[in-house]
């Protein structure tokens, strides 16, 4: 019946004459009713989605624009995000003449579209939306109320984006203590809250309250939600990241094998989520050695975004670099250098040259580019990048040490650059030889393992003077 019914409405979806109308409107109410349950249980909802694109299209009432509204929900669970971004702006150059700057609903749509720029990789102009929804909904709501609080957390998670981590996980703390005071510690918002902190704690090095947080979101999700609701999948999807991070490879490679599984059944395999994990999984399988099935992996990874969201895609990228450091070609170097270059000039462009993410892809590319011999560009973008990075993220931040050790690197060999590499030890490698294992990130243990086995007397130098022994 449903199938009949929008197939006559999108066949005659344009035409004017009253029966028509008639049609169109009952297959608007049908359709709005259908794509309703898929948004509410963030599933999609198939070749529907289709004909409610096409009929939301055909007219410019009410109908036709809540079905909009739920189309571009639709566009975001299957990270279809311009086509989210151009529905939201469509319904809000509708709604948004003749209303009031603070009308509730306008600031729904805003967070909507703020939410969907971030998702779709303008974290900028999705966090200038969200303080400016905030700062309305403070004022004509009150700062405890829940669209308050959500449009708090909202910005946490674009700033977030932006490397504010500290900025951030303060909004998600706040966040978490109002959702709890008011709706209760297992309330869906809360949790949501909840997994947004758990989320930046990593992206900061806090690597060890991260996966205690997940730890705890995941039980509460799994009760409240069960198993396979998408919530708590990407609960387990951010936990085996996390555990990778921390270290814990073995650990973290079951986990993210079950949940790839069980998203591919639940989402599918061209979900966001999907694909997401299936790379993490990649990760967690070259940390433990099964580098044949890490390549099938990322293969399969890099070939479903290069078709759903083709070459240049921001995640196509990292799927391709990905599967060109498991290559073994002649010409794997020249490769990796040139597609680094390309994630260097994408991080750029949306991100801007300061911003952490950006310093991290020039820190690869820079070592990269010491492999193939190309040294006085390498030690710039090194520079570069250490300089953000220790600004932003702080100098005993992962991304940090882990740079300054690629510098590091490069300059040992050059007796002319000593100074340089006594400097950066100071300044960046000497505190990780008493540290407690347990907090620091994988990078930076390998880093300590890396540093213990130089040559140069320098490590000799920075043990002499932890234990206050004098140095040549």
């Amino acid at each position: 019946m449903i199938h009949t019914l929008v197939k006559r409405a999108v066949r005659f979806a344009y035409r004017s004459d009253s029966h028509f109308n008639e049609l169109r409107n009952a297959a608007l109410d049908v359709l709005y009713g259908y794509l309703s349950q898929f948004v509410n249980k963030q599933k999609p909802a198939g070749v529907v989605l289709a004909h409610a694109r096409m009929l939301s299209q055909s007219g410019a009432g009410f109908g036709e624009l809540n079905l909009t509204q739920l189309v571009a929900s639709q566009d975001e669970l299957l990270g279809a995000y311009p086509a989210a971004v151009a529905g939201w702006r469509a319904v809000l150059a509708v709604m948004e003449p003749g209303a009031a700057l603070d009308d509730p609903g306008i600031l729904s749509l805003r967070n909507n579209l703020a939410v969907a720029l971030r998702k779709g990789g303008d974290p900028k102009q999705a966090a200038a939306i969200q303080r400016e929804v905030l700062k309305s909904r403070q004022v004509k709501l009150g700062p405890q109320h829940k669209d308050t609080v959500m449009s708090m957390d909202n910005l946490g998670v674009a700033l977030s984006d932006l490397g504010e981590y500290e900025e951030a996980a303060h909004l998600h703390r706040a966040a978490i203590d109002a959702f709890s005071a008011t709706l209760g510690p297992d309330n869906p918002s809360t949790l949501t809250a909840m997994a947004n902190l758990a989320g930046v704690l990593p992206r900061s090095g806090h690597f060890s309250e991260a996966v205690t947080l997940f730890s705890d979101l995941l039980k509460r999700r799994f009760r409240v939600l069960g198993p396979f609701h998408p919530a708590t999948l990407r609960s387990m999807s951010g936990l085996g990241d996390t555990l990778q991070e921390a270290g814990k490879f073995a650990d973290a490679r079951q986990l993210l094998e079950t949940t790839a599984r069980d998203l591919e059944k639940t989402l599918g395999a061209e979900n966001p989520l999907t694909l997401e994990t299936q790379q993490h999984l990649v990760m967690a399988r070259m940390k433990v050695g099964d580098r044949e099935a890490a390549r099938t992996l990322a293969e399969q990874v890099a070939t479903t975004r290069r078709r759903v969201w083709g070459d240049q895609h921001p995640d196509t990228l990292r799927s391709l670099e990905t599967l060109h450091m498991l290559g073994d070609g002649p010409d794997k170097g020249k490769q990796l250098r040139n597609l680094r270059q390309l994630i260097v000039d994408d991080l750029t462009r949306r991100l801007g040259p300061d911003h952490p993410d950006t310093a991290i892809a020039q820190s690869n590319l820079a070592v990269t580019l010491m492999d193939v011999g190309e040294l006085i560009e390498a030690r710039k973008l090194l520079e570069q990048a250490l300089a953000v990075a220790s600004s932003h993220l702080g100098p005993r931040h992962p991304s940090t040490t882990t740079t300054a050790w690629n510098l590091y690197r490069l300059l040992e060999k050059d007796d002319g650059k000593r100074a340089l590499a006594v400097k950066l030890v100071d300044d960046y490698l000497v505190w990780l030889l008493p540290a407690d294992l347990a907090k620091l990130g994988t990078d930076q243990r390998e880093v300590r393992a890396q540093f213990r086995q130089t040559s140069d007397g320098l490590y000799r130098m920075a043990t002499a003077q932890l234990l206050g022994e004098a140095s040549a």
